[in-house]
C-alpha cells in the first residue's frame, strides 16, 4: 500500500480559540509525521461542532483514498477528547474501527504527549502487514490442557523408569515402607490418612523436588495455562508421583509442599525471563539460548505450535518494543568477613534480574486498575568465597507477584522530571536457599515463602526517587539448627524425629518472614538498606517414624539482617556499590541455645545488560 493519509477535524466550543486550533492542527500533523513517518500524510480543518466534522469527514471518505479520520475536541469541562476511526479494514467483522481517549490535562505539552501516545497504539497496530492478519485470525487464549497433561505424564513416567532401575532401587529401597504388591500397597494408602508423613531424606534428596515443581510449572505455563492453573497442574503431578510412582513410600507431604510450591516461585520467575529473553526486537542467539535454558518447555512448546495454525504470536516477532521494565545485570566484587579471624578477604559473584509487567510503568500518567496475572518477578544468585580454606556463602533468592492493584499518579513539573507516585500491592510467592559454609560449624536455611502481600511504592519529587518495598510471607522451612547440634552432642540423638537424628540434622519448621527496603536516588547517586527477619518454630507429629520417637524438642530459629549500600552509575551500564551487611541467628533446642553473628562489607562492581 502507497501513502496513507488521515483527516483530521479540530474543534473548539464556538471556535472561541482560533489560535489553539491552529497550534493543534500542526501539532498533530507533526506527530503524526514523527510516529508514522513518510508512510503516513494528513490534512487538517477546524470546525465549529462534531456535526460538520462529521459531515466533512464523511464527504473525504466518499472521495477515497484515505486511511482514517482524527476528530479532537476541547469539552466545556476542559478535558480533551481524541477519537480515531480506522477506514482501513481488512475485515470488517474483525478488524477494529475506532479508538478512543479522554484527556484531563491542560497542558500543552501534556496533549501532545498524551497523542504522541494515542498515535504510537494505532500505528503500531497497523504497522506490520505481516502481523496484522496473524493477531487478527489467531485464538489470542488458546490453551493446550490435554498437551500440558500429555507432557507432564511423559515426564513422570520416564523419571519412574529411572526410579526402577537397579541403580534406582538401590538409592530408593531404604525409604520403602509398603509391599511391592501395587494395588493391595495402594488401597492401604488411600483408605486412611496414615501414610501422610513427613518423610526423613537429606536436605539435597529433598531440594531435588524444587527443580521437579519448576519443570512441571513450565510445561503447564509453556503451554498457554494461567498462574492458578499452572499451580493445580504442578500440585496434581506432585501427587500422583507420591501416591503412585512412589507408591511404596508414604506420601511426603514436605515434598508434596515444596514441589508444589516451587512452580510459581521458582518456575514463574523462569518462565517470565524465558519470555522475556525472546522479546524485543534486540533479540540475537545468546538470548534465544538463555531463554532455553531458563524455559525449555515453552521453547518446545512454540516449535510445536509453528507446526499449527492460528497458534498465538509473540508480538516482538514483528518488531513491537515491550511496555515491560527489565533488568538483568551481573556483578562482582571483594569483600570481607569482619567477624572471621583477621577479617578474612573474598570475592563475590553474582547475576540479579527483575521484571516488571506493569505497562508504562514510570511514564506519566494516571492509572488505577487490577492486573489478575504475574505483575513482577526477581531472582538473585550470589556466591562468595573467602581465603580461608572451608569459608563460602551461596544465596538463592526468588518473587513473584502473581497478581496486583495497581495505581499511579505522575505529572512532569517545570523542569521537566516525573512528579508524583506509584505503587502496587498483590500476593506473592517466594522461595530463598542460603548456605554457609565455616570451618566449625554449616549453616543453611531453606526457605519456601508460601503465600503473602507485597508492596512497592515510588515516590517522584524534585529529581529524587524514593522507593520502599515490603513483604510478609507464611513460611515452611528446613532449618538446620545451631542448638540442635549442641543438644545432640550432650544427649544424644535417640528418640528425635529421623531428619533430627541425621548427621546434618535439620527440622521441618512453619514460621514468619518480614522484609523492608528502603532507598533513595538522585541522578547518578543512590543510597538505601534492607532489613529483614526470620522466625521458625519445629511442629512435632506425622514423622516417617512416629512410633520410634520419645523425645519431642522444641526448636526454634530466627535470622535478622540490616544491609546498607551507596551506589553511583558510572555508564549508562555501569555502576559501582559499597555496602556493609550486619546478619545475627539465634536458635535453641529445649535448654541448648546458640547464637552467631557475622558482619561483611565490601564493594561490588554491576554491569546493566540492555
Amino acid at each position: 500500500m502507497g501513502t496513507r493519509k488521515i483527516i483530521i477535524a479540530v474543534i473548539h466550543p464556538n471556535q472561541a480559540d482560533p489560535s489553539w486550533m491552529n497550534k493543534m492542527c500542526s501539532s498533530i500533523t507533526d506527530l503524526i509525521r514523527l510516529t508514522g513517518g513518510k508512510l503516513y500524510q494528513s490534512e487538517c480543518n477546524q470546525v465549529n461542532n462534531e456535526i460538520e466534522a462529521k459531515a466533512w469527514q464523511q464527504s473525504a471518505q466518499k472521495q477515497g483514498g484515505y486511511f482514517g479520520a482524527i476528530t479532537y475536541k476541547k469539552m466545556d469541562d476542559s478535558t480533551f477528547s481524541f477519537d480515531l476511526e480506522n477506514w482501513f479494514l481488512k475485515d470488517e467483522a474483525k478488524d477494529r474501527k475506532n479508538w478512543n481517549w479522554k484527556f484531563n490535562t491542560l497542558s500543552e505539552e501534556h496533549q501532545k504527549e498524551a497523542i504522541l501516545k494515542a498515535l504510537k497504539n494505532y500505528f503500531e497496530f497497523q504497522a506490520s502487514e505481516k502481523a496484522h492478519p496473524i493477531f487478527t485470525e489467531e485464538n489470542q487464549n488458546q490453551k493446550y490442557y490435554l498437551r500440558a497433561g500429555i507432557e507432564i505424564a511423559v515426564g513422570l513416567g520416564l523419571t519412574t523408569a529411572l526410579y526402577y532401575t537397579p541403580e534406582g532401587r538401590k538409592r530408593n529401597e531404604g525409604d520403602w515402607m509398603y509391599p511391592s504388591n501395587f494395588l493391595s500397597t495402594l488401597k492401604k494408602k488411600l483408605s486412611t490418612s496414615d501414610a501422610l508423613r513427613f518423610d526423613d531424606n537429606s536436605a539435597p534428596v529433598n531440594n531435588g523436588h524444587v527443580g521437579a515443581g519448576a519443570a512441571y510449572y513450565l510445561v503447564a505455563r509453556g503451554n498457554g495455562l494461567s498462574v492458578m492453573e499452572s499451580f493445580l497442574y504442578t500440585f496434581a503431578a506432585s501427587a500422583v508421583w507420591e501416591t503412585f510412582c512412589e507408591y511404596r513410600e508414604v506420601i511426603s507431604l514436605n515434598d508434596q509442599i515444596v514441589t508444589s510450591i516451587s512452580g510459581p516461585a521458582l518456575g514463574e520467575v523462569f518462565y517470565q525471563l524465558g519470555d522475556y529473553l525472546r522479546s524485543g526486537p534486540k533479540r540475537s542467539p545468546l538470548r534465544n539460548a538463555l531463554a532455553n535454558v531458563f524455559d525449555p518447555a515453552t521453547s518446545f512448546n512454540n516449535w510445536l505450535n509453528d507446526l499449527t495454525p492460528r497458534h498465538r504470536r509473540n508480538p516482538s516477532e514483528f518488531g513491537f518494543e515491550s511496555a515491560r521494565k527489565a533488568k538483568f545485570e551481573i556483578f562482582a566484587g571483594i569483600n570481607k568477613n569482619r567477624s572471621a579471624p583477621g577479617s578474612v578477604p573474598g570475592m563475590t559473584v553474582g547475576i540479579n534480574t527483575e521484571i516488571n509487567k506493569i505497562p508504562f510503568l514510570d511514564s506519566p500518567g494516571q492509572v488505577k486498575a487490577i492486573y489478575p496475572d504475574t505483575v513482577f518477578t526477581k531472582a538473585l544468585i550470589e556466591y562468595s568465597r573467602s581465603k580461608e580454606k572451608g569459608m563460602d556463602d551461596f544465596l538463592l533468592e526468588t518473587k513473584a507477584v502473581l497478581a496486583a492493584y495497581y495505581q499511579k499518579k505522575i505529572e512532569l513539573d517545570e523542569e521537566g522530571e516525573p512528579k508524583g507516585y506509584r505503587f502496587f500491592v498483590g500476593p506473592s510467592s517466594a522461595l530463598e536457599f542460603r548456605n554457609k559454609n565455616r570451618p566449625n560449624a554449616d549453616d543453611w536455611l531453606h526457605t519456601f515463602h508460601l503465600l503473602g502481600p507485597s508492596m512497592d511504592l515510588v515516590i517522584y519529587h524534585k529529581g529524587w526517587r524514593v522507593y520502599a518495598g515490603i513483604d510478609l510471607y507464611g513460611d515452611f522451612a528446613a532449618v538446620h539448627s545451631y542448638a540442635l547440634d549442641d543438644y545432640k552432642k550432650m544427649n544424644g540423638t535417640a528418640g528425635l524425629p529421623g531428619v533430627q537424628r541425621r548427621t546434618d540434622g535439620y527440622y521441618y519448621g512453619l514460621g514468619l518472614s518480614e522484609s523492608l527496603i528502603l532507598s533513595a536516588a538522585y541522578g547518578r547517586f543512590e543510597m538505601g538498606s534492607r532489613l529483614r527477619r526470620l522466625d521458625f518454630i519445629n511442629f512435632n507429629g506425622r514423622d516417617q517414624y512416629e512410633k520410634q520417637i520419645t523425645k519431642c524438642l522444641r526448636l526454634s530459629d530466627s535470622l535478622t539482617e540490616a544491609e546498607f549500600w551507596m551506589a553511583a552509575k558510572i555508564t549508562k551500564t555501569t555502576s559501582v556499590e559499597a555496602y556493609l551487611k550486619r546478619s545475627g541467628r539465634v536458635s535453641e533446642a529445649d535448654s541448648a541455645k546458640h547464637t552467631g553473628y557475622e558482619t561483611h562489607y565490601g564493594v561490588r562492581l554491576r554491569y546493566t545488560f540492555n
